[in-house]
């Protein structure tokens, strides 16, 4: 659909004289349940020697960290909407797509859900380790620490707030898994 007017398009493959198969220019032929279905070309895994596979993991670390930090920025100025995050519905879904592409793409996920939860949870919000290195900075600068009263209250505040946002976003992921009526 396109603006609301169905268009109808064909693909024609082309017969790849070197290999003997169809290039459909990305796609491939699977074998699923209910028969044929286009699908991504396995990706090839490439080798790599201990140093230089040490040195492209932390390369795609380094990477993800980039690309989740560009992220977060863009929801705290709202140029991103939280509805477009995902949380234990959304991943489990996402997973389970990741893995018909097949194992060294679900590795690659679970190790971008690692680094997600790492960055997420040194966060400066007050019941993840961000928060508790907060309040020891806070205790530090005023030289002592914040009263048990207040910090529960923070936890508290933070925990009602979290549950939100928890319910939020998985409301969302929902609805991205109801099929749209056409």
């Amino acid at each position: 659909l396109r603006k609301g007017e169905e268009l109808i398009g064909h693909l024609f493959p082309k017969l790849d004289v070197e290999t003997n198969q169809s290039n459909l220019v990305g796609l491939h032929w699977k074998m699923s349940m209910s028969g044929l279905k286009f699908a991504a070309p396995p990706i090839p895994i490439p080798e790599y020697n201990f140093i230089s596979a040490l040195a492209k993991g932390l390369e795609t670390h380094w990477l993800i960290l980039k690309m989740v930090i560009r992220v977060l920025k863009r929801l705290i100025v709202r140029e991103v909407s939280p509805k477009f995050l995902s949380g234990p519905v959304g991943i489990v879904d996402a997973t389970s797509r990741v893995l018909q592409i097949g194992l060294s793409s679900l590795l690659f996920f679970i190790g971008f859900i690692s680094v997600n939860l790492g960055i997420v949870n040194l966060l400066p919000i007050p019941i993840a380790d961000g928060g508790l290195i907060l309040f020891f900075c806070l205790e530090k600068i005023r030289g002592k620490p914040l009263s048990i009263r207040k910090q529960m209250i923070i936890q508290q505040v933070s925990i009602v707030l979290i549950i939100g946002l928890f319910l939020y976003i998985t409301w969302f992921d929902i609805q991205r898994l109801i099929p749209k009526p056409n």
